[in-house]
């Protein structure tokens, strides 16, 4: 329910946004539709972004294939989104969600060097916080997260 603020706490969601609506948004239904009549363009698409990023699933879970078909992954191609300047993967947004390997395989890719032998010998939360570290502002991204090579091409000829 929007109307009536009855946002569903998911982990890893931005709360600051959603208390930021919370305080804008009319607590009786009928009375939303009337503040919606009243809103500039602006505000109800930005409405709008808030609850389609609230409502779609973007969570890997165990048992999922390799190359999955999220409806996250499915909107964020079709529109052309480039998260490398919005996400910033870090230890409780994604590496402490993933094998140790799959640590080392993304330290490997984002720095483009081969595993220090001492990576394979961490435990995984220091292995997940040394990943964040290292990470931070290379724009590296999982590949669940990136647009396809055709995108970026269409996305720097638009530029």
């Amino acid at each position: 329910m929007v109307g009536g603020q009855n946002f569903v706490h998911r982990p890893g969601c931005n709360n600051d946004a959603r208390s930021s609506w919370a305080e804008r948004l009319p607590e009786e239904p009928e009375a939303f539709w009337i503040w919606c009549l009243e809103q500039s363009h602006d505000t109800l698409l930005a409405l709008l972004a808030y609850i389609a990023a609230e409502s779609v699933d973007a969570v890997r879970r165990k048992g999922d294939t390799e190359q999955p078909a999220y409806p996250s992954c499915r909107l964020m191609r079709a529109l052309g989104v480039d998260l490398a300047h919005a996400f910033t993967p870090g230890v409780e947004n994604y590496f402490s969600r993933i094998s140790s390997a799959q640590i080392v395989a993304a330290l490997c890719e984002a720095k483009g060097v081969p595993a220090a032998p001492f990576w394979s010998k961490m435990k995984k939360a220091e292995l997940a916080a040394l990943a964040a570290r290292e990470v931070a502002g290379t724009g590296w991204l999982p590949e669940v997260l990136r647009l396809s090579e055709e995108q970026v091409f269409e996305r720097d000829q638009a530029a």
